[in-house]
């Protein structure tokens, strides 16, 4: 018995050192000369705020963001709000209101409270929140009516009200949520999170609290506001200060597994009636080499592909700076590439 332990603490010290060096291996920055960028929509937002230089340099002429359509589940998400609500105690805010988001998630507002608005042509919507800044920008939300994002802004260190002045919506006020979508986390230095105080419209105050708000972390197009993690990417760019007028979409249906492979393959049909000769690929950390293979494989020899990868540090100092977190995303990166690689090969046979 005591023969096999240390066998088995030689073999799992041996592999835990292979597993080091294939970090290194794994992740990859090699950028070719390139006016095209590739941006894969499931990229956290810390990603992207890395890339802004680049995407508003005048070496890069077209943007592309590729990503996977968000299923359409917003009567789940109605069903699930209603029971908590008529769950509750009662509708009546708290006196002591106010709710922290820590984490990308949706706060939604108690719809029955809506029938004391006072409908008009247009909505003056104001949102009272404070937040905290990590890696050099502050927490940012968006604000959701009847599963569409009609607005967003940068909440401040000091409480502050943010004001919308916004069309009614056609079918009347069935919905709104404050969704908080860039959240990271920087180790014990940075936190990057979302208070929410209240919210009035027109003249009508709702305090956030327990009772009369609904925390929802899934997502979904009815939480988002958006139809796909492509146009949700486009809409954080925008509020970061990026060109627009850069950028365009591809979307594919949603996939549960390798959806790198499914980017690329989305990629390429859009190839066919483009005039794209070469092409960086906007990557993260260990996932970097598993973008580029896949790309060049897929593509072929027509198109030159290159990676461009921002080590993402939010997550390596942070939530995953202890060794068995550390350990079991290097393990799952080190898997997922060998698997990939195995279907390819057999793909291109």
């Amino acid at each position: 018995m005591k023969r096999f332990a240390l066998y088995l603490a030689v073999i799992i010290i041996i592999y835990s050192i292979l597993l080091v060096f294939f970090r290194h291996f794994l992740s990859l920055h090699e950028p070719i000369k390139s006016d095209v960028l590739v941006i894969e929509a499931w990229i956290s937002p810390f990603e992207v705020e890395q890339a802004l230089p680049l995407i508003n340099s005048d070496s890069v002429a077209q943007i592309i963001i590729i990503g996977q359509r968000y299923p359409d589940n917003g009567e789940k998400v109605k069903s699930l709000t209603r029971e908590f609500f008529d769950h509750t105690n009662s509708i009546q805010p708290k006196k002591n209101s106010g709710i922290w988001l820590l984490t990308n998630s949706a706060l939604a507002f108690d719809c029955r409270q809506f029938s004391q608005v006072l409908l008009t042509d247009s909505l003056h919507i104001s949102v009272t929140s404070k937040g905290t800044a990590a890696l050099g920008y502050p927490a940012h939300f968006n604000l959701v009516i009847n599963s569409h994002c009609v607005a967003g802004a940068f909440a401040e260190t000091d409480f502050k009200e943010f004001i919308f002045h916004i069309p009614a919506p056609a079918d009347g006020l069935q919905s709104l949520l404050i969704f908080f979508d860039n959240d990271v986390y920087h180790g014990k230095k940075e936190d990057r999170n979302l208070f929410i105080s209240s919210l009035k419209i027109n003249d009508t105050m709702f305090l956030a609290g327990t009772d009369n708000t609904f925390l929802i972390k899934e997502y979904f197009n009815y939480v988002s506001g958006f139809n796909s993690q492509a146009v949700e990417i486009w809409n954080y760019l925008v509020q970061l200060g990026a060109y627009p007028q850069k950028v365009r979409f591809i979307e594919f249906d949603p996939v549960k597994k390798n959806q790198t492979l499914a980017a690329s393959l989305a990629f390429t049909h859009f190839c066919r009636y483009q005039n794209i000769s070469s092409v960086n690929i906007l990557s993260s950390g260990l996932h970097s080499r598993r973008t580029l293979i896949t790309y060049k494989r897929i593509l072929g020899n027509g198109t030159s592909v290159g990676v461009i990868n921002f080590e993402p540090t939010g997550y390596l100092e942070g939530k995953r700076s202890n060794i068995i977190s550390s350990f079991l995303y290097l393990n799952n990166e080190a898997f997922s590439y060998l698997y990939n690689w195995i279907v390819l090969t057999f793909r291109n046979l």
